[in-house]
Protein backbone atom coordinates (compact mmCIF):
# COMPACT_ATOMS: atom_id res chain seq x y z
CA UNK A 1 0.00 0.00 0.00
CA UNK A 2 1.27 3.46 -0.93
CA UNK A 3 -0.01 6.90 0.00
CA UNK A 4 1.24 10.45 -0.41
CA UNK A 5 0.01 13.94 0.34
CA UNK A 6 1.39 17.30 -0.77
CA UNK A 7 0.70 20.83 0.37
CA UNK A 8 2.77 23.61 -1.21
CA UNK A 9 6.36 22.71 -0.31
CA UNK A 10 5.45 19.92 2.12
CA UNK A 11 5.16 16.29 1.09
CA UNK A 12 4.40 13.15 3.12
CA UNK A 13 4.94 9.68 1.67
CA UNK A 14 3.95 6.37 3.26
CA UNK A 15 4.63 2.79 2.18
CA UNK A 16 3.36 -0.41 3.78
CA UNK A 17 4.28 -3.86 2.49
CA UNK A 18 3.00 -7.14 3.95
CA UNK A 19 4.71 -10.11 2.31
CA UNK A 20 4.21 -13.82 2.91
CA UNK A 21 7.28 -15.87 2.03
CA UNK A 22 7.52 -19.64 1.69
CA UNK A 23 10.75 -21.48 2.41
CA UNK A 24 11.72 -25.12 2.75
CA UNK A 25 13.41 -25.94 6.04
CA UNK A 26 16.53 -28.15 5.55
CA UNK A 27 15.23 -30.84 7.92
CA UNK A 28 11.83 -31.26 6.28
CA UNK A 29 9.93 -31.27 3.03
CA UNK A 30 7.17 -29.25 4.63
CA UNK A 31 6.79 -25.63 3.61
CA UNK A 32 6.90 -22.96 6.27
CA UNK A 33 5.24 -19.58 5.95
CA UNK A 34 6.85 -16.47 7.30
CA UNK A 35 5.77 -12.87 7.12
CA UNK A 36 7.69 -9.69 6.36
CA UNK A 37 6.19 -6.29 7.19
CA UNK A 38 7.70 -2.96 6.18
CA UNK A 39 6.56 0.52 7.25
CA UNK A 40 8.37 3.36 5.46
CA UNK A 41 7.47 7.01 5.98
CA UNK A 42 9.20 10.09 4.55
CA UNK A 43 8.43 13.76 5.11
CA UNK A 44 9.92 16.29 2.69
CA UNK A 45 9.96 20.07 2.68
CA UNK A 46 11.35 22.19 -0.15
CA UNK A 47 11.34 25.93 -0.62
CA UNK A 48 13.01 28.69 -2.57
CA UNK A 49 14.97 31.42 -0.84
CA UNK A 50 15.46 34.00 -3.54
CA UNK A 51 17.39 32.26 -6.30
CA UNK A 52 18.47 29.47 -3.93
CA UNK A 53 16.69 26.16 -3.24
CA UNK A 54 16.41 24.15 -0.04
CA UNK A 55 15.22 20.58 0.51
CA UNK A 56 14.97 18.94 3.94
CA UNK A 57 13.39 15.75 5.13
CA UNK A 58 13.18 12.85 7.57
CA UNK A 59 12.74 9.14 6.87
CA UNK A 60 11.45 6.48 9.30
CA UNK A 61 11.63 2.77 8.50
CA UNK A 62 10.37 -0.13 10.62
CA UNK A 63 10.70 -3.76 9.48
CA UNK A 64 9.55 -6.97 11.16
CA UNK A 65 10.11 -10.60 10.17
CA UNK A 66 7.97 -13.19 11.98
CA UNK A 67 8.26 -16.98 12.16
CA UNK A 68 11.24 -17.07 9.84
CA UNK A 69 13.50 -20.17 9.79
CA UNK A 70 16.38 -17.90 8.80
CA UNK A 71 16.30 -15.53 11.76
CA UNK A 72 15.50 -17.68 14.83
CA UNK A 73 11.81 -16.99 14.61
CA UNK A 74 12.07 -13.36 13.61
CA UNK A 75 13.39 -9.90 14.44
CA UNK A 76 12.47 -6.23 14.43
CA UNK A 77 14.49 -3.29 13.15
CA UNK A 78 13.90 0.46 13.32
CA UNK A 79 16.00 2.93 11.30
CA UNK A 80 15.72 6.66 10.75
CA UNK A 81 17.49 9.44 8.90
CA UNK A 82 17.40 13.20 8.45
CA UNK A 83 18.82 15.03 5.45
CA UNK A 84 19.15 18.46 3.87
CA UNK A 85 20.16 19.60 0.38
CA UNK A 86 20.75 23.13 -0.82
CA UNK A 87 21.35 24.70 -4.21
CA UNK A 88 23.15 28.05 -4.08
CA UNK A 89 23.30 30.25 -7.16
CA UNK A 90 26.61 32.13 -7.02
CA UNK A 91 26.07 33.68 -10.46
CA UNK A 92 24.06 33.08 -13.61
CA UNK A 93 26.67 30.60 -14.78
CA UNK A 94 27.87 29.21 -11.46
CA UNK A 95 26.19 27.25 -8.67
CA UNK A 96 26.90 24.95 -5.73
CA UNK A 97 24.80 22.00 -4.62
CA UNK A 98 25.58 20.62 -1.19
CA UNK A 99 23.93 18.12 1.09
CA UNK A 100 24.22 16.41 4.44
CA UNK A 101 22.52 13.22 5.61
CA UNK A 102 22.49 11.53 9.02
CA UNK A 103 21.43 7.87 9.23
CA UNK A 104 20.85 5.90 12.43
CA UNK A 105 21.03 2.10 12.44
CA UNK A 106 20.38 -0.10 15.51
CA UNK A 107 23.61 -2.08 15.01
CA UNK A 108 26.14 0.53 13.88
CA UNK A 109 24.70 3.74 15.34
CA UNK A 110 24.79 7.07 13.52
CA UNK A 111 26.60 7.88 10.26
CA UNK A 112 27.01 11.17 8.39
CA UNK A 113 27.09 11.34 4.58
CA UNK A 114 28.14 14.73 3.10
CA UNK A 115 28.25 15.69 -0.56
CA UNK A 116 29.38 18.74 -2.54
CA UNK A 117 28.89 19.62 -6.23
CA UNK A 118 30.22 22.66 -8.12
CA UNK A 119 28.98 23.70 -11.60
CA UNK A 120 30.49 26.38 -13.81
CA UNK A 121 29.53 27.30 -17.38
CA UNK A 122 32.07 29.80 -18.82
CA UNK A 123 30.07 29.92 -22.07
CA UNK A 124 26.69 28.59 -23.12
CA UNK A 125 26.44 24.78 -23.55
CA UNK A 126 29.86 24.16 -21.93
CA UNK A 127 29.84 23.08 -18.27
CA UNK A 128 32.61 22.14 -15.85
CA UNK A 129 31.67 19.90 -12.90
CA UNK A 130 33.42 19.02 -9.65
CA UNK A 131 31.96 16.77 -6.96
CA UNK A 132 33.02 15.16 -3.69
CA UNK A 133 30.82 12.79 -1.69
CA UNK A 134 30.95 10.14 1.00
CA UNK A 135 28.44 7.32 1.47
CA UNK A 136 28.08 4.00 3.26
CA UNK A 137 26.04 0.81 3.01
CA UNK A 138 24.86 -1.30 5.92
CA UNK A 139 25.22 -5.10 5.67
CA UNK A 140 22.16 -6.88 4.30
CA UNK A 141 19.84 -8.58 6.80
CA UNK A 142 21.24 -12.06 6.20
CA UNK A 143 24.80 -10.99 7.01
CA UNK A 144 23.74 -9.46 10.33
CA UNK A 145 20.80 -11.55 11.54
CA UNK A 146 20.81 -15.01 9.95
CA UNK A 147 20.68 -17.79 12.57
CA UNK A 148 20.28 -21.36 11.25
CA UNK A 149 21.17 -24.67 12.83
CA UNK A 150 20.38 -28.02 11.20
CA UNK A 151 21.51 -31.49 12.30
CA UNK A 152 21.37 -34.54 10.04
CA UNK A 153 23.12 -37.88 9.49
CA UNK A 154 25.81 -38.53 6.91
CA UNK A 155 26.59 -41.98 5.49
CA UNK A 156 29.92 -42.94 3.89
CA UNK A 157 29.60 -44.71 0.56
CA UNK A 158 30.14 -48.50 0.44
CA UNK A 159 32.17 -50.59 1.02
CA UNK A 160 32.47 -48.75 4.32
CA UNK A 161 30.02 -49.72 7.05
CA UNK A 162 26.77 -47.77 6.79
CA UNK A 163 27.04 -46.13 10.18
CA UNK A 164 25.28 -42.75 10.51
CA UNK A 165 27.63 -39.90 11.27
CA UNK A 166 25.71 -36.94 12.69
CA UNK A 167 26.80 -33.47 11.69
CA UNK A 168 25.42 -29.99 12.26
CA UNK A 169 25.26 -27.14 9.78
CA UNK A 170 25.16 -23.77 11.52
CA UNK A 171 25.07 -20.27 10.01
CA UNK A 172 25.10 -17.25 12.26
CA UNK A 173 25.23 -13.61 11.26
CA UNK A 174 27.70 -11.09 12.62
CA UNK A 175 26.09 -8.00 14.12
CA UNK A 176 29.45 -6.30 14.75
CA UNK A 177 30.36 -5.78 11.07
CA UNK A 178 30.80 -2.12 10.17
CA UNK A 179 29.08 -0.63 7.10
CA UNK A 180 30.87 -0.49 3.77
CA UNK A 181 32.19 3.00 2.95
CA UNK A 182 33.01 4.88 -0.24
CA UNK A 183 34.50 8.34 -0.81
CA UNK A 184 34.12 9.62 -4.38
CA UNK A 185 35.79 12.45 -6.29
CA UNK A 186 34.76 13.40 -9.83
CA UNK A 187 35.76 16.05 -12.35
CA UNK A 188 33.75 16.38 -15.55
CA UNK A 189 33.18 18.47 -18.66
CA UNK A 190 29.95 18.55 -20.68
CA UNK A 191 30.23 20.34 -24.01
CA UNK A 192 27.65 20.66 -26.79
CA UNK A 193 28.96 21.94 -30.13
CA UNK A 194 25.83 21.49 -32.22
CA UNK A 195 22.53 19.64 -32.31
CA UNK A 196 24.42 16.58 -33.53
CA UNK A 197 27.70 16.79 -31.66
CA UNK A 198 28.30 16.69 -27.90
CA UNK A 199 31.30 15.77 -25.77
CA UNK A 200 31.40 14.51 -22.20
CA UNK A 201 34.60 13.81 -20.26
CA UNK A 202 34.68 12.39 -16.73
CA UNK A 203 37.59 11.70 -14.40
CA UNK A 204 36.84 9.97 -11.13
CA UNK A 205 38.55 8.46 -8.11
CA UNK A 206 36.75 6.18 -5.63
CA UNK A 207 38.15 4.99 -2.33
CA UNK A 208 36.43 1.93 -0.85
CA UNK A 209 36.83 0.55 2.66
CA UNK A 210 35.21 -2.13 4.78
CA UNK A 211 33.90 -4.18 1.86
CA UNK A 212 32.21 -7.38 3.03
CA UNK A 213 33.50 -10.54 1.39
CA UNK A 214 30.83 -12.93 0.15
CA UNK A 215 31.82 -16.13 1.97
CA UNK A 216 30.57 -18.20 4.89
CA UNK A 217 32.57 -16.26 7.45
CA UNK A 218 31.35 -12.80 6.39
CA UNK A 219 34.83 -11.37 6.70
CA UNK A 220 35.70 -7.83 5.66
CA UNK A 221 38.08 -6.72 2.94
CA UNK A 222 40.49 -3.90 3.56
CA UNK A 223 40.70 -0.75 1.49
CA UNK A 224 40.73 -0.43 -2.30
CA UNK A 225 40.83 2.30 -4.91
CA UNK A 226 39.25 2.74 -8.33
CA UNK A 227 40.19 5.29 -11.00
Amino acid sequence: MKADARLKGLGVYFLYKDTDSRNTWPDSRDFQDWKVRLFDTEVLYNTNIGAHKLLAGVNLRYRTINDSPLYSGGFKEFRWSVFMDGQIELADNMRITTGLRYDWHPLSGGRISPRFHFFYAPVKDHIFRLSVSRAFLHPVFTVSYVDISSTTDYFIDPPFPQVPIPYTLALQGNRDIEPEKITSYELGIDSRWSDHLALSLNLFYNHYSGFIRNNWDYQVYGESELF
